[in-house]
């Protein structure tokens, strides 16, 4: 059972989804969580408006539970972000939703794609075709 579940997060219907997922896993197994939302570098202005957005969204995750996590609010590609957290904190699961992971039967350059091509733990792929994109 993993013991440091890294999950990428945002306000995607697709992305909570997979953050349902993290949790579940890591309540069975009483795992450390980190949450990673990643800002696309840029503007300072869009930065700091984006960065409450996360701030906001990932606090909120926190307090929904009772399960230990922690939040990461990172500047940078989504994949490099999750896997950034992931080597840090020595994870040993990725949890990613398969949105948008490949096109025409071959793996795309979307992070999820990026995750599993990179990542040196253990990735779970959450099928996340049921959710309603927001």
């Amino acid at each position: 059972m993993p013991t440091s579940i890294v999950v990428g997060v945002s306000n995607h219907a697709t992305a909570l989804t997979a953050y349902s997922q993290a949790m579940s896993l890591a309540k069975m197994s009483d795992a450390q969580v980190h949450l990673v939302y990643a800002i696309e570098p840029g503007d300072p202005n869009a930065e700091s408006i984006a960065r409450r957005h996360a701030d906001g969204l990932l606090s909120s995750l926190q307090l929904s539970t009772t399960l230990p996590v922690t939040v990461h609010t990172v500047v940078g590609r989504p994949h490099e972000a999750i896997l950034a957290v992931a080597h840090e904190h020595a994870a040993d699961l990725i949890v990613v939703g398969n949105k948008g992971l490949t096109r025409r039967g071959r793996f795309t350059k979307e992070a999820p794609a990026q995750v599993l091509r990179h990542a040196t733990c253990s990735v779970l792929v959450v099928d996340t075709s049921g959710a309603v994109s927001a």
